[in-house]
Parts: C-alpha cells; structure tokens; sequence
C-alpha cells in the first residue's frame, strides 16, 4: 500500500519520538499475531481427534506426535495446548491495549507539548502573527487529528508482519489455494491506493475549514458584547455557520467515503471466503479437516488486508494536520526545560543607537538614538502607528531590531538572547490577558521576590486590596476567564501590581494606566514612590496628566524621536 507523502512524514515523527517504545509494541503485537495462528493450526489435530476416521497426519505427510496415547489423552493434550495459546493471546493482546494507548496518548501530548515549545521559542514577533483562534485550532484539533493519523500506521506495519506470518502458515497447508488467496487479497489492496489520494485532499480540506470556523467563533466570542448592543449577533452568527457547515461538509465526506469502503470490504471478503471454499474442494480437492481451519486461517488472512486498506485511507486523510503543525513545533521532542530563575540583570544605562525595525510594510521604526537611566522615568507619546509600541518591544526584547544596536551600560547586547534582562523587566500593556484561576494566581504573588511587607504596599498602592476586600473569599476567590469578574480599571489595577510584584528595575507600561481615571492615576504613581526601590519606568501614554508623572517625555513620529 502506497502512503501519501504527509502519511509517510507523521510515521516517521512517531517513529521517532516512540523509539524502543515503538519496537515493544510491535513486538508484543506480533507474537500475539503468532500465537493467534498457532491457535487456528490447533483445529486441525482438534477436528483429527475428535472424528478417528481423519488422518490429519498422513495427509500433511508428518509423524503423529500424540501416538501412544489414548484418544481421551489425545483430546485432552490438544484442549489444553488449544486454551493455553488462546490465553496467552489473551494476556499478550492485554499488555498491547495498554501499551498502545499509552503510545497514543503520548504522542497526541508530545504534539502539543512541542507545538507550544515551538510557539514560545520563535518568540513574540512569530507568535504574535498566528492569532488565537489559529493556535487553539492547531493546539485542539489539529493536534488531534495528527495523533489520530499516527495510530493507523502502527496498524498499517503490524497487519503486514501478522500478513506475512499468516500467508506462511497457511503455505504449510495448502500452497497452490494460499496462492490464490495472496492473489485476490493483493487485488483487495490495490483498491485502497486511489482512496487514499482522495482522503488526502478530503483531509487537507478539512484542517482549513477547522481553522476558518475556529477563527469565526473567537471573533464571535470577542465581538459579542459590541455586536449585541449594536444588534448585529446576525451577522457574526451567519458568518459562523458559513464556515461550520463547510467544515461539517468536509468531515461528512470522509466519514462517507470511510463507511463505503467498510462495506464493500465487508461484502468483498464474503465472496472472498465463498470462493475459496469452492476452488479448494473442486479444483485442488483439499480434505475438508484441512479446509476448514485454512480456510479460517484465510480469512484471518483477508482481516489485516482490510485493516491496511481502511488505516491506509485513515492516516491519508489525518495526515494533512501534521504538516499543518510541523512549521510551528520545536524540532526536539524532549520534554522543554524549566528556565528556572536567573539571576537580573544589573543595568545603570540602556541605550539604542541608529535602532530600526518594520513590523510591517505599513509601520517601521527608525533610525532612532534613545537613553534611559536606572531609576529614571520616561514617557513616549506620538500618535498611532508611529513607532511607540516597537522601540518599547524592542527595548523589552520582544523584537530583535532590523538595524542599529541596544547597549546596556555601553556594551552592545542582544536583549532576546539574555535571560537575565527579562528576569529584572516587568512589561504591562493596555487591556492585558489575565490568566489564572484566582486574584492570587492572577498577580503570581506566590513567586514574587519581595518581602511581606512590600507585597502588602503593593497591594495597597495599585488598588489590589480594597478588590481584595469586595471579594467573597478575598485574593483567593476565583475570577473567571480572563478575570471576567473585574472591570477594566480593576484588571489594569491587578496588571500593575503583577508587575510591580516582580520588583522589575525596568517596568514598562504600553497605555497601562488608559483604563484608570487621573486622580487614581496620580495615587499610583505617588504610591510608588513609597517602594523600598525605584524603578526605571518606561511608559506610553496619550494624557498629558500621564505623562506629567514622568521626569521626561520624548515624542515619537513616523518612527522617529523628536
């Protein structure tokens, strides 16, 4: 059986990561194959000793190995041989369920694991272009649909070792009939080749329409506060259904196509075993205590043949996710260690000099000479699109700058590249995505490097406390998706403290403060003048009140300082 080129790469990946794993389970899937067909070959001296007018010996041509005895000792030796390889089947067929599943699980959480590995390592610029709703839509289904791809492939190698071992045996029987079974069972096979082309572009169909319909219900989701008050749910649901029924469309007609072949193979095998029966006793006479159990064993035979067909049309048809995932996983699939906590770096000046960078065709920023010393606090204000967000991300080490150089103390430095930059930085922006269970969580405030008496004048500065109080069961209640529970102000209130929690020498606040009104904004700052440390502070703002809480504003414009 011929497997697509994406069939063929999603094996290869699991073969990979499986490993030894991988050749345990093949191992206990074919010995389990083999004591299967020894247990079909025990029908032959079963059906022997039960009617003693058959010579099952003389017609295979060997010796008896049950002469001398008895025949109840006869039928009780093959009884007992007949169980004991059927309960070892049992037991192997048991520790391969288990094996297997675990292999599928596995994998389907390697995929995943790798697949946020990757996303995190390129960084927020690479990140930052995929959109939600694509991740989530690589990271649920996809994912999925990858795994489900790898399984038949397992199915695909075991069917033809267990393929080979059953045609041998059944060789031992009946040659020339066995010939014409491997003959009819080839042809069987052949008929998958075509189907599986067709699943695979059935299968590259449906991952762009889980990605459409993905991305159409988080726009709902994220539209449908505006879209009700503006009575436009319509709309945002037509748009939905649009691409929930083209999805469905595609999935019907794999399923379809599935369900086909399933019964046609069904019927196929039916003549198959028909047949058989009829050219072995009229064409090459075969005694009928030697027909039934290869004629058994044939029929085991057509088992795995259908099971490469069916797996050969599944894994076609799954396998386009894999190479919808791949130019997002890291290429190792090792569990991704802990960064665990370096050490801040200590900074007196941070300086940029000629620095430029495009995020796109429309907006670029440069060249620009820009300076900010330890304790300092500076504003960046200009208007949209002129460059603010991308000298402060650049700064932060969220972009690496297309041009120019960033110094830290008079030393060029690559910011992404040093963990220690990021460990004394806290970075706030407006209308921040709050994640976690509880306001506790929200904040990080068990990993927080302050003292007990910082982390309750942080509380009490940015407004966290008196939220705290209002709750039922204080910084431990929970919150809701994306802290649904607090209002704009309160989130940006719980964003600062978060930030201020990690006691940065740099924070930096992307319009963080937009949400709070000025007299709570001038509490904040004045507030932070009451920390034990002062850190330098980097902020974008619009206001003017804002900006009067920094010692010095510089003005941005088509990319440039002015």
């Amino acid at each position: 059986m011929i497997l697509t080129p994406p069939a063929a790469r999603v094996f290869a990946d699991l073969a990979k990561w499986g490993g030894a794993r991988l050749w345990v389970l093949f191992g206990l899937m074919i010995v389990a194959g083999l004591s299967e067909v020894v247990g079909i070959l025990l029908l032959v001296p079963l059906v022997s000793v039960a009617d003693d007018s058959v010579d099952w010996c003389g017609t295979l041509g060997i010796a008896d190995p049950l002469a001398g005895l008895s025949p109840t000792g006869r039928l009780l030796v093959v009884v007992a041989a007949f169980v004991g390889v059927m309960a070892l089947r049992a037991l192997l067929s048991m520790a391969r369920e288990k094996r297997q599943a675990e292999l599928d699980l596995g994998y389907e959480q390697s995929l995943r694991s790798r697949l946020l590995q990757g996303v995190v390592a390129r960084g927020w610029s690479r990140g930052a272009t995929m959109g939600e709703s694509s991740l989530q839509t690589l990271l649920i289904a996809e994912t999925t649909r990858a795994s489900a791809a790898a399984q038949p492939g397992l199915v695909i190698i075991t069917s033809a070792a267990l393929l080979a071992i059953q045609g041998l045996a059944a060789l031992l029987i009946s040659p020339r009939l066995t010939l014409v079974a491997v003959g009819a069972v080839g042809l069987l096979m052949l008929v998958g080749i075509p189907l599986a082309r067709s699943s695979h572009r059935k299968g590259a169909a449906i991952g762009v329409a889980h990605e459409q319909s993905g991305d159409q219900s988080g726009k709902l989701i994220q539209g449908l506060k505006t879209a009700s008050a503006e009575g436009r749910t319509g709309s945002y649901l037509a748009r939905w259904r649009k691409s929930d029924h083209a999805l469905f469309d595609d999935q019907r007609a794999v399923a379809m196509q599935a369900a086909r072949m399933r019964t046609s193979l069904t019927f196929l095998l039916a003549l198959f075993a028909a047949l058989l029966l009829l050219v072995g006793r009229i064409a090459f006479d075969v005694p009928l205590v030697i027909l039934l159990p290869l004629l058994v064993l044939l029929a085991r035979l057509a088992i795995p043949a259908r099971q490469i067909v069916n797996a050969t049309q599944s894994m076609a048809a799954y396998a386009p996710a894999f190479d919808r995932l791949a130019p997002h996983m890291s290429a190792s699939a090792a569990e991704a260690p802990e960064n665990g906590s370096p050490a801040p770096l200590r900074w007196t000046r941070l300086s940029a000099e000629r620095l430029s960078y495009r995020s796109s065709e429309a907006f670029g920023l440069g060249p620009v000479d820009f300076e900010i010393m330890a304790g300092e606090r500076v504003g960046l204000t200009g208007a949209t699109g002129s460059g603010k967000t991308s000298l402060i991300d650049c700064l932060a080490g969220l972009h690496r700058p297309d041009g120019g150089k960033i110094l830290i103390d008079g030393s060029p430095v690559d910011l992404i590249a040093n963990p220690g930059w990021a460990a004394q930085l806290s970075y706030v922006g407006q209308g921040e995505a709050l994640y976690g269970g509880s306001l506790s969580e929200l904040m990080n405030l068990e990993a927080s490097p302050t003292d007990e008496g910082e982390r309750r004048l942080i509380l009490e500065i940015t407004g966290v406390e008196r939220i705290a109080a209002g709750l039922s069961d204080g910084l431990d209640t929970a919150l809701g998706h994306r802290a649904s529970l607090l209002s704009g102000g309160e989130a940006a209130r719980v964003a600062i403290a978060r930030g201020l929690l990690r006691r940065p020498s740099l924070l930096i606040l992307d319009e963080a403060t937009a949400a709070l009104d000025v007299e709570s904004e001038a509490d904040l700052f004045a507030g932070m003048g009451r920390l034990s440390w002062r850190p330098a502070i980097l902020m974008v703002a619009h206001r003017p009140q804002s900006l009067g809480h920094m010692d010095r504003v510089a003005t941005m414009e088509a990319g440039r300082l002015r």
